[in-house]
């Protein structure tokens, strides 16, 4: 088994900057037109903030497995590492999203879109941690 990472789509990043640009050519296309009000601005302003953080957000999150351990990355959380042999069992949701437990408290929540997803299923398989749909 290779060393992998789970992360978010490229194309749900790429949406993101979408946003942004977006944010910016309404602000420009709003400055050219002498009679842009105050909500004008402010929708370009939305859609800039949300690309933007939606782009640092997405950029930061990641999730490391090597052979004895999975790794977690999130912008506002601390980094957590959590050895294969910690895990007690996986569940699938109704929406396909793994729920990994130990010690009977949720650990973490693997949305299946996910870049790697399947890859991860079928490491836990092969640690013979018990996967619950």
């Amino acid at each position: 088994m290779n060393n992998y990472e789970l992360e978010i789509p490229n194309a749900f990043k790429k949406m993101l900057k979408i946003c942004i640009a977006t944010g910016i050519g309404l602000f420009v296309l709003f400055s050219i037109f002498k009679n842009a009000t105050v909500g004008h601005f402010s929708l370009a302003l939305i859609f800039f903030l949300i690309g933007l953080l939606g782009s640092i957000w997405a950029n930061s999150w990641r999730v490391y497995v090597t052979e004895e351990t999975i790794k977690t990355r999130f912008i506002f959380k601390r980094s957590h590492q959590f050895l294969f042999s910690e895990i007690d069992r996986g569940e699938i949701g109704l929406q396909k999203e793994l729920k990994l437990f130990s010690n009977g408290k949720k650990i973490m929540t693997i949305d299946p879109k996910v870049v790697n997803y399947s890859k991860l299923i079928k490491t836990l398989k092969l640690k013979n941690i018990p996967i619950e749909k």
